[in-house]
């Protein structure tokens, strides 16, 4: 399979519903929710690059590493570094704090990947930090907030964004509700009222579609 970059459109809308139409939202590939690594590329991609930080150490480092090498090679397809002048490349922060040993920063590592690839430095920016640790939202159907509720775990810092800045992208590894991605642009929102927010991530997760096997035609 080769990953190409895409836009979500109105088709696809629908499988994000915190997003609305006026967002610009891009992504490599789609993640099939509830099937392994084995299903697809995609989920294998992300299969590793979700990797805990506990397998370190493990046999399971390596997939994750290299999934990180992967992932900031496709972001690196996709810059076009003379493009973001006055924009500002934004990890969306991972669900645990920096210095917590689960303390995550693939995002960050996959943007100085696409960097070191594209030779030049890249205008990347961990402006967002998250306040308290939280639950991943694959693992606790509590940790799941409305966008407004998101915002509020998300701290902002001024100092991290250059003055001029007209363009924050906001770089996560998947799209889900995109529950995530509105609470960042919100918590920017309310400091930026005119900043211009889009998103980039690695997929879209979709669910398998119950109908595909299905043959009318045993009806008639």
């Amino acid at each position: 399979m080769t990953f190409r970059i895409q836009k979500i459109d109105e088709l696809s809308l629908t499988d994000h519903y915190h997003l609305t139409d006026s967002d610009e939202c891009w992504y490599f590939g789609e993640y099939t929710a509830y099937k392994d690594w084995s299903f697809s590329e995609t989920n294998r991609l992300i299969k590793n690059f979700k990797k805990k930080m506990s397998v370190r150490g493990t046999c399971q480092w390596h997939h994750k590493l290299k999934a990180i090498a992967e992932v900031g090679n496709l972001f690196a397809s996709a810059i076009e570094p003379q493009k973001l002048q006055n924009s500002l490349l934004v990890p969306i922060p991972p669900s645990k704090v920096v210095g917590d040993p689960d303390y995550d920063p693939r995002m960050r590592k996959s943007l100085d990947q696409a960097a070191s690839t594209l030779n030049c430095q890249l205008p990347i920016s961990e402006c967002i930090t998250q306040i308290a640790n939280a639950e991943p939202d694959h693992e606790s159907a509590n940790s799941r907030l409305y966008p407004e509720d998101r915002a509020n775990t998300y701290q902002i810092h001024q100092d991290r964004i250059p003055d001029g800045t007209e363009c924050i992208i906001l770089v996560d590894d998947m799209l889900t509700t995109g529950s995530h991605y509105k609470g960042a642009e919100i918590s920017i929102k309310r400091l930026y009222p005119q900043m211009q927010v889009q998103g980039l991530f690695i997929a879209r997760r979709i669910h398998e579609n119950p109908f595909e096997l299905f043959d009318i035609s045993e009806l008639l």
